[in-house]
């Protein structure tokens, strides 16, 4: 994470990967995300629940930035964004629960990232909401500020009725 209030950035050496190679590309990766962050992110406050939604477009949005001016990340972020989607749950097609389109979000934008599919599908009710979502999400993910993140991350949650944050959504963030 990289908090701009007390200027820190900090990344778990042992979040990803099995061996002490694998494990210090994943660092590499993760601390270059976290720059990319403190490069094209402007903080903002905002209610909890629309700082983390918005923060999964930023995530988007600032990698596709970072790739564009530091070349050299590009492999390290395919390599991040195939572990975290390795790590992800797969989606099931019966769940109606709202957060599920978030989860889709998430895997949509590891699996763009990495070439790797997406685990599991979203419910028809779901897909429908997907469609509302999924403009949102594309101009967040090319937007040239990290305000468009923050005013879609708002409108994601109204159209899914989110009153809470969804409990994985707390850890993964954790």
């Amino acid at each position: 994470f990289t908090d701009f209030k007390r200027r820190l950035t900090m990344v778990n050496p042992e979040a990803f990967g099995k061996t002490s190679r694998e494990q210090y590309r994943m660092t590499k990766a993760l601390l270059a995300h976290e720059a990319a962050h403190k490069r094209y992110t402007v903080p903002t406050v905002q209610p909890p629940l629309v700082h983390k939604v918005s923060n999964i477009l930023e995530d988007e949005r600032i990698e596709q930035l970072l790739e564009g001016t530091y070349i050299g990340t590009r492999q390290l972020l395919k390599e991040l964004n195939a572990a975290c989607l390795r790590e992800f749950p797969e989606l099931l097609d019966t769940s109606d629960e709202p957060a599920d389109v978030l989860a889709f979000i998430l895997q949509m934008r590891f699996s763009e990232r990495c070439g790797d599919p997406i685990k599991g599908s979203l419910s028809p009710a779901n897909q429908i909401k997907w469609v509302s979502c999924w403009p949102l999400v594309e101009e967040a993910w090319t937007a040239t500020t990290s305000a468009v993140c923050d005013r879609n991350a708002a409108e994601i949650i109204r159209i899914l009725d989110l009153p809470e944050m969804p409990e994985w959504l707390s850890k993964l963030m954790a």
